[in-house]
């Protein structure tokens, strides 16, 4: 019932704000507002020539497109709650670990003009404040990087998870980043401070709830109105995310003077198992640099595929046919699938300055949405400037029931996708065709 009482309460501690608290408050919006207003400002306003950047390093000129659907895939594989919430977390950790001081400020301004505690101060230097947010930031890192990996997979399960581990760490980041600085001045360290606050979870998740509603209910907004600029749509998250920060500064403030005596009392956890935990959470966050680490090095190597030029020698094309009774040849047609294998050497010159390199993968080849045949090709690799013969020899799955899509298959709605393994069980799609 305390937690419940000091959650809903909380909000009621602005009306409580005056004097230089309120002087800090301004101060403390109008920079994160600036801040979060160049942010803003460099994306909207650079996007095309970043955009161009990136796909000119990639791809050839007449495979632009491949690039926004890359672009797309990425984003359209986490649900639109992950990436809202990724946003309103990023703009929370900018915000605090650039402009600490001014936080600290207003915290304790608000604190000795509303007499929240009566007691004096004694703050941390401002080295162990900045400390303090540098964790947070890693912390950040490394859940934004494990929620990503999370519902990257189509899983519904695995989306499900991602969604709400986010809400959880965007919760949880308003919580502590802004009960936390009054506990700390009075010298409670943050070990205590966090365990204090995470030992109240409605307490905590309900705190952060309701003051990273503005920014959720952005998110919202622009689920409702897909057709909104970008300009508009960095507005509507950012400001909605400067609300809440600025509010959840002074509510932050008063909850953690309630809470002063019981954090004084709370034990920090053993440096063990301190330890241990922050060996999980680096190790999360160097895991995570690997496998992007890894998408980086497959892009850099495997994306110059479609820069290279290729001549197929046709004479030596074969196919080898399936030697399969008439039981086995009936099960391929129940299951959907016909094995068949071919072989055929090809000339691949590469003229960029890159070696270009294909290990594991499959190809898929849909009409529309129907899946009609799938194979793998065989490795190779072809040095930076080189021209080279190579077999290629791989297996055709053809789906025998996509013939019945008769007449309809001759059009432009076929999709050719090459899926490349960087990491086990993560695989990034490179489009070759794509209907028009």
């Amino acid at each position: 019932m305390e937690q419940l009482r000091l959650t809903l309460l909380a909000p009621a501690a602005l009306g409580r704000l005056r004097g230089r608290g309120l002087g800090y408050l301004l101060l403390y919006l109008t920079l994160a507002g600036l801040l979060l207003g160049a942010l803003g400002w460099l994306v909207v306003a650079h996007q095309l020539e970043l955009k161009r950047a990136l796909f000119a390093y990639l791809l050839p000129e007449k495979a632009a497109f491949a690039g926004e659907l890359l672009v797309t895939h990425v984003l359209r594989s986490q649900s639109q709650a992950v990436l809202v919430n990724v946003i309103a977390s990023g703009a929370l950790v900018l915000v605090s670990i650039l402009l600490f001081p001014v936080k600290e400020k207003l915290s304790a301004a608000f604190e000795s003009e509303s007499s929240l505690t009566g007691e004096p101060f004694a703050e941390l230097p401002l080295w162990r404040q900045g400390f303090e947010e540098l964790k947070l930031l890693v912390l950040y890192a490394a859940v934004t990087a494990g929620v990503f990996w999370l519902g990257y997979a189509p899983s519904a399960g695995r989306k499900l998870a991602a969604t709400i581990l986010s809400y959880g760490f965007l919760f949880f980041s308003f919580s502590v980043d802004f009960i936390s600085p009054l506990l700390q001045r009075h010298r409670v360290l943050y070990a205590q401070a966090l365990l204090a606050i995470l030992g109240r979870p409605l307490l905590c998740l309900g705190f952060g709830a309701i003051f990273a509603a503005p920014s959720l209910l952005a998110g919202l907004a622009l689920k409702h109105n897909p057709e909104l600029a970008l300009s508009s749509a960095v507005l509507l998250l950012f400001g909605g995310s400067l609300l809440g920060i600025g509010w959840a500064a002074v509510a932050g403030t008063w909850v953690g003077a309630q809470l002063l005596p019981a954090a004084r009392e709370t034990r920090p956890a053993p440096w063990p198992l301190r330890g241990l935990a922050w060996l999980g959470i680096l190790g999360l966050l160097g895991w995570s640099l690997f496998v992007f680490g890894n998408l980086g090095v497959a892009l850099h190597h495997k994306s110059q595929i479609l820069k290279c030029r290729y001549s197929a020698d046709w004479s030596s094309f074969k196919v080898e046919l399936p030697k399969l009774s008439v039981r086995s040849a009936l099960g391929s047609l129940l299951s959907g699938t016909v094995p068949l294998g071919a072989r055929v050497t090809v000339s691949i010159a590469n003229p960029t300055g890159v070696d270009v390199v294909l290990e594991k993968n499959r190809i898929e080849i849909r009409h529309q949405e129907t899946l009609v045949a799938q194979t793998r090709l065989s490795p190779l690799r072809i040095p930076a400037g080189a021209t080279r013969e190579e077999q290629l020899a791989f297996t055709v799955e053809l789906n025998p029931r996509a013939v019945l899509k008769g007449r309809s298959l001759i059009s432009r709605e076929w999709r050719i996708t090459l899926f490349l393994e960087i990491a086990p069980e993560l695989e990034f799609p490179i489009y070759l065709l794509a209907p028009s």
